[in-house]
């Protein structure tokens, strides 16, 4: 999953590092234990650690799915950080704003609209490999299961013929909802809840991916953090 790429070290708020590990399962398993305010303590450190270490700025991550959906959920739950992001806005680099502009251009909530100035306009961008990215960060962010499920109902795309980019999607959207079934439990009990009323050609599809997630988990366990952890 695009999260799991980002940058090698960052700060948290308080000054203490995170290393890789931390930061993926920071982000990763952000919905079990929301820190808006934190999450706009790290924008300028995380927009160092991606210029250091992948040679892009968030300035350039924003144009692309995942990161941008993340913070757009972000600043959607907590008008205290979207707050806090407007005083801190002039400090923050040309890098930082050009990506904050993107992420509140997907919130929707009061707070985002007085930032913004505008009205939210929805986008209505057709689904892509990008746009599955956008629902994984807003579902890590969240943990809803509207995300999951949109991505569920991108699977008969995989059986396209004739139409490249919607094979690529349909492609992206099963090995993305095994792999996150694996890293999450409430992802797999989505499946399989989804599962139960499915019609095909969806419900073939999404039983090979709840079977190929178990035979996964039962070789080794998922690495989502236990209650005691979080």
């Amino acid at each position: 999953m695009i999260l799991e790429t980002l940058a090698a070290t960052m700060l948290l708020a308080g000054g203490s590092k995170m290393s890789d590990e931390e930061l993926g399962k920071w982000l990763t398993y952000y919905y079990l234990k929301p820190q808006p305010v934190v999450a706009i303590d790290n924008l300028e450190a995380l927009n160092e650690s991606f210029k250091r270490n992948k040679g892009i700025s968030l300035a350039e991550v924003a144009e692309r799915g995942g990161l941008r959906s993340f913070y757009a959920e972000v600043f959607n739950s907590s008008p205290e950080a979207v707050e806090s992001l407007e005083s801190r806005l002039p400090e923050f680099s040309v890098d930082i704003r050009v990506f904050v502009n993107e992420a509140l251009r997907r919130c929707v909530s009061a707070a985002c609209e007085k930032v913004r100035g505008t009205p939210y306009i929805s986008i209505g961008e057709p689904l892509s490999v990008s746009g599955l990215d956008d629902h994984w960060a807003a579902f890590t962010a969240t943990g809803a299961k509207a995300h999951v499920i949109v991505v569920i109902e991108a699977l008969p795309l995989i059986e396209v013929r004739g139409n490249v980019d919607q094979l690529m999607v349909g492609g992206a959207a099963k090995w993305s909802l095994t792999s996150n079934a694996v890293q999450h439990s409430r992802v797999l009990s989505y499946c399989r809840e989804y599962l139960e009323g499915a019609d095909e050609p969806v419900k073939k599809i999404l039983s090979e991916v709840v079977a190929e997630a178990e035979a996964e988990l039962a070789k080794e366990p998922s690495p989502e953090p236990q209650e005691a952890e979080i």
